[in-house]
């Protein structure tokens, strides 16, 4: 039934509608100088909004959600939540806001591009933090990413689809909460590359992702951890569509608008 694409047209004419609005201050999008290599990584430098694939008989739409990133100021209860729950006061952890936000287009995205394809659904998501003045440097502080994820996947400790997940991105049992720890990320670079092989069942991704720093040299343990501005992306799809339909191609159509639209805003 085309009732799930139905449902992902309507979310993405709302997303342009949100879209239409100045990019964040902290946030810049910087798409077309790749393909990169980060920390041994390949990512595309591209922004590609939708994949449509064809798999066991029908057809599936992954799209990226939020259609671009978007400013986080300061952290969702969800994400306090979550992150005070896994690393918490009593072990010494703390995480206090920071007294300024980041300097403008001090975090620059490179690449966010879904990925919808029969044996793979997710997104290449690359950003580049260049501080500003102000901003915490790796010469005056230790700077670490932390990422809370929600999606209804779970991948550990057993690999579950339809459990939700509600963590923060890091190793199973990680004694901090830095994804930087182990992940494709280090003072001034961060990649993800999340999916799911699962391509007819629907997914719902969602990543709320903060600069941090420590005082130098403070090492890893338990301490007070600085947040300071963050951005939120992430990535979804739906399947079951029995034959190319109408539907599609107005997708396809909508999106492909969206894109135009958003580029003719970036040159204005």
């Amino acid at each position: 039934m085309a009732v799930p694409i139905i449902r992902c047209l309507l979310l993405l004419s709302l997303c342009f509608a949100v879209q239409g609005r100045a990019i964040a201050a902290h946030i810049t999008e910087i798409y077309g100088g790749g393909p990169y290599v980060v920390l041994g990584n390949p990512s595309s430098g591209l922004y590609d909004a939708t994949d449509v694939y064809a798999v066991a008989g029908g057809f599936g739409v992954a799209t990226l959600d939020p259609l671009h990133p978007t400013e986080q100021l300061n952290p969702t209860a969800n994400f306090t939540a979550v992150l005070t729950a896994a690393y918490t006061g009593v072990a010494g952890w703390g995480f206090p806001n920071s007294a300024a936000e980041l300097t403008n287009n001090s975090l620059e995205v490179r690449t966010y591009d879904v990925q919808g394809i029969p044996a793979r659904v997710g997104a290449d998501f690359y950003i580049q933090y260049n501080p500003g003045v102000g901003d915490p440097t790796a010469a005056t502080h230790d700077i670490h990413w932390i990422q809370v994820v929600t999606d209804n996947h779970q991948i550990a400790p057993v690999n579950l689809h339809g459990v939700n997940e509600n963590i923060v991105d890091v190793g199973v049992g990680q004694a901090n909460p830095y994804y930087d720890d182990g992940g494709a990320a280090n003072s001034t670079q961060f990649f993800d590359f999340p999916g799911r092989g699962d391509t007819t069942r629907g997914h719902t991704w969602k990543a709320e992702l903060f600069l941090a720093s420590t005082p130098k040299g403070s090492g890893l343990g338990a301490q007070n951890v600085t947040l300071w501005s963050g951005v939120n992306w992430g990535w979804q799809n739906y399947w079951s569509i029995p034959e190319p339909s109408s539907v599609v191609l107005s997708l396809i159509g909508l999106v492909g608008l969206l894109g135009y639209a958003w580029r003719k805003h970036r040159t204005a």
